[in-house]
């Protein structure tokens, strides 16, 4: 009867020792597991998942067959049962480090950008283009944005911050735009308070005008703060601006890409070589360097300038000096068209 309660009690402990071996071996196997991937992709995980609605998920899109491995591992570590909703970037990679990547929350994160620039339109186009993006946004019309963002003036125009963005899929778009907002009354409200004495603004919305110009007039950071200086002297010698990015926003779809001489007489608001001062509101979203530019202006007694093709400018001081310029590189320019 001994030998056979010690067989029985042998049998037992090789039973569980064998068992142990087995499940420490699958445990040993799932730790080592990468998801069947071989590059990174988003995954949703909707709310109210649960780690075993997870694995059949990702055992059904055959990137695990060890659901059961899974399951007997949490029992082990409960802290992986903790799944949190969002939208994940899955790796190549273990599939314990992606799983307790959900487990933390650390979602995805997602980009937006406003380039210096870019006009108001279309900023919107691209907001509108955006994945996981919550839209609030009714209407596309200035109006809306205007009430929304709490903006005195009645255009959006100029009064977002060129800058990238992140957000997380739910995010609404609006919210997009009220930090790009803040972050744009920041920067003018800044470098209003550092400004140059003696400049021909009232206001610093007239600066913020001045600074998308700029903006639009030369994609050469030296250069800001010297075209700035040839804006300023006109505008304080009552001159117009003669700038042509006025002129083209100011045609919005009338124009094709083609700037004739008929555009620079066609009346608008904005069209600077009509009207003897600054247009109404900013015609892009400028940066923080244009607006500085804009505010600490270059001395210089120069009122005119012409587009090199280099993507740099002759500056003139008066206009004889600016017609030689003019016919200097804008024959060069034509000469070069007729070439190619």
């Amino acid at each position: 009867m001994m030998k056979l309660i010690k067989l029985i009690s042998l049998s037992c402990a090789v039973f569980v020792a064998v068992v142990f071996v087995y499940i420490y071996s699958q445990i040993q196997q799932i730790q080592k597991e990468s998801l069947n991937l071989t590059t990174s992709r988003l995954f949703e995980v909707k709310p109210g998942t649960g780690l075993n609605a997870l694995c059949e998920q990702w055992q059904a899109e055959k990137l695990t067959t060890g659901c059961w491995r899974l399951q007997i591992l949490a029992k082990l570590d409960p802290k992986l049962t903790d799944i949190k909703a969002g939208v994940y970037q899955l790796q190549p990679a273990p599939l314990l480090d992606n799983l307790r990547r959900i487990n933390s929350g650390r979602v995805h994160l997602f980009s937006f950008r406003i380039i210096e620039g870019e006009s108001f339109s279309q900023v919107l186009a691209n907001l509108n283009n955006l994945p996981y993006i919550k839209k609030v946004t009714l209407s596309n019309m200035d109006g809306f944005f205007v009430n929304a963002l709490n903006i005195k003036q009645n255009k959006v125009e100029g009064w977002l911050f060129p800058d990238t963005y992140f957000y997380q899929a739910g995010d609404t778009d609006l919210s997009l735009l009220e930090r790009s907002h803040a972050l744009m009354k920041a920067a003018l409200n800044e470098l209003w308070q550092l400004k140059d004495k003696n400049l021909p603004y009232s206001n610093a919305y007239e600066a913020l005008i001045m600074a998308s110009i700029i903006e639009k007039e030369t994609a050469k950071a030296s250069e800001r703060p010297l075209i700035a200086s040839v804006f300023i002297n006109r505008l304080h010698k009552k001159m117009r601006l003669q700038t042509d990015p006025t002129v083209i926003y100011g045609l919005a779809e009338l124009f094709d890409g083609d700037l004739t001489r008929a555009h620079l007489k066609q009346y608008t608001p904005y069209n600077t070589y009509r009207i003897k001062a600054l247009p109404p509101t900013p015609i892009a979203m400028p940066s923080y360097a244009a607006i500085k530019a804009a505010l600490s202006p270059m001395s210089s007694n120069y009122y005119y300038f012409v587009a090199k093709g280099d993507g740099s400018h002759q500056f003139s001081e008066n206009l004889s000096q600016h017609n030689s310029a003019v016919r200097k590189y804008q024959l060069k320019l034509k000469k070069g068209r007729n070439d190619s």
